[in-house]
Formats: C-alpha cells, structure tokens, sequence
C-alpha cells in the first residue's frame, strides 16, 4: 500500500512518461527515422539541461558535483518507491548499479511505447553526464529493460577527479542539502526541449506530429486523473490537481499557448474546478 503523497508522486512521475511516450511515440510514426532523430535530440537536450541544472543547483548550496551526489539526486528512474534498484559501487569517482523494475518502462510497456522508452534509455543518461561533468566523465548503459532481450538495466557512470580542471571539479564545500529536481519541473523542462527541437526543424509534419502526440497524453492523463481521484476518494479539485497533475505547480500552464491548446479540449472541466483555466 501506498501513502496518498507517494500517489500523487507516482501520478506526476507516471504523467510525465505519458507525455514523453505520445510525443516521442507520435514522432516516430509520423516522421520515420526523423522523426527518431527529433526524439534523440530532444532527449539529449533535456538531459544535459537537467545534468546543467543539478550541477549549478549543487555548486550554488555548497554540495560537492561528485557522482555520489548526483545519484543521490537522479538514478535515471526518479525517487519512484516502485522502482526497484540495487546498488553495485557508490564512490565519489564511479557509480554502477542495477534496476530491475522501472515505472517509466512500465508506462511505455503498458502503452505500446516500447520504441520510444529505447530512444529515451539510450540517450538520457549519457547527456546528463555530460551536462553535470561540462563534458568531463561517461556513462555507460549496457542493459535497459526498454530493449526486450534485457530483464534489467545495467547502469555506469564514471568520473575520475585527476581528469577534470578546476571548474569541473566545482566548488562546494560538502555541506550543502541534495534536492531531487521536482518531477514537474522536468515535465517542462522535457516538454520545452520538443517544442526547441520542433522549432528547428520548421517542418510542418512535425509540429504536427509534436501536437498530435501532446494532445494523446492530455487524454491519458485526464483519464488517469479522474481514475485516481475515485481511487482515494478525493474531488477533482484545484488541491487535487496541485498534488497529481504534473503541470499544475507551473504558471506556464496558463501561460503557455500549445499546452494551453492542446489540453484544453480534455481538461477543460478538471481545470475550470480548479481555476486554472
């Protein structure tokens, strides 16, 4: 049994693999092996953003940019009490460890968004490294349960501090508090990295193809949303939305026009509750 707080968590952290997977999943079927490249590239975008962020986060609250503390902060599968992870080596310089089930992966799997939860696996974690290294240090996934002949995932990251100049090597003082990166704050920050990547690319197929794949995970989602709000015996309300919808800590969800557009057609009721629309 989970606690209503680890309900709303896995809800968020579920909608975000929901956006990812229709947006990725609705590249791909579209677009073909561009469409495959646009979610690459997405992917890489995001994961160096957030590896970028947690080692500015970090450096700013004097916490030491070493890979014990990134894995403290992000292992690839959120701090999500369904994953089931084990660690293998936890040093300053070397991180490996194992996950042998993945809420993400699940989300996919359930779907049908197996191919765009591999795209995922084999590029976030390497761009997180190289965000959070400057480009200093790697990361090798030589499993993922996102590919059907592993039962697992078999995760390394490795960085050597006699490899890394002085700015690499950060400034903190070790005494500073770790803070995960609030799932809604990476399901924008995700959401953002698409919308770059479909203004680059200034093709027609794609922005449709990016529109089309929004609009499928508002329906899950609302979906999802007004199962779980029966589920804990709670009205579909503004604090409802505040704990479970993984965009409601964000004003850019009133002021962005695409989420705006393309959720409104479902969220239109649970939004108004709420006065966020």
């Amino acid at each position: 049994m989970h606690s209503e707080n680890e309900l709303g968590y896995q809800t968020r952290s579920d909608g975000f693999g929901i956006l990812y997977g229709e947006i990725a999943g609705a590249l791909i079927e579209r677009c073909g092996r561009n469409g495959m490249g646009i979610v690459r590239k997405a992917v890489a975008a995001y994961g160096k953003k957030k590896g970028k962020r947690l080692r500015e986060q970090y450096m700013g609250s004097g916490v030491r940019t070493d890979l014990h503390n990134l894995m403290a902060a992000e292992d690839g599968c959120w701090k999500d009490p369904r994953t089931l992870k084990k660690t293998v080596r936890d040093t300053p310089e070397a991180q490996l460890w194992e996950i042998y089930s993945c809420p993400l992966e699940k989300n996919w799997r359930d779907r049908g968004r197996e191919e765009a939860g591999r795209l995922y696996c084999e590029e976030y974690l390497h761009a997180l490294m190289d965000g959070y290294g400057e480009g200093a240090g790697q990361a090798n996934v030589s499993n993922s349960k996102t590919c059907r002949r592993d039962d697992r995932c078999v995760m390394a990251m490795y960085c050597r501090t006699a490899n890394q100049n002085e700015t690499q090597k950060g400034t903190g003082d070790g005494n500073g508090i770790i803070r995960e990166i609030p799932v809604e704050e990476s399901t924008l920050l995700l959401y953002r990295c698409f919308i770059e990547v479909m203004k680059e690319e200034k093709d027609a197929e794609v922005v449709a193809a990016v529109t089309y794949g929004i609009k499928n995970g508002a329906e899950i989602m609302a979906e999802t949303l007004i199962k779980k709000a029966d589920h804990v015996g709670r009205s579909l309300d503004e604090d409802f939305l505040m704990e479970f919808f993984p965009f409601c800590r964000m004003e850019e969800l009133r002021e962005d026009r695409i989420l705006r557009q393309c959720f409104l057609h479902v969220f239109d009721e649970c939004l108004q509750k709420g006065g966020w629309l």
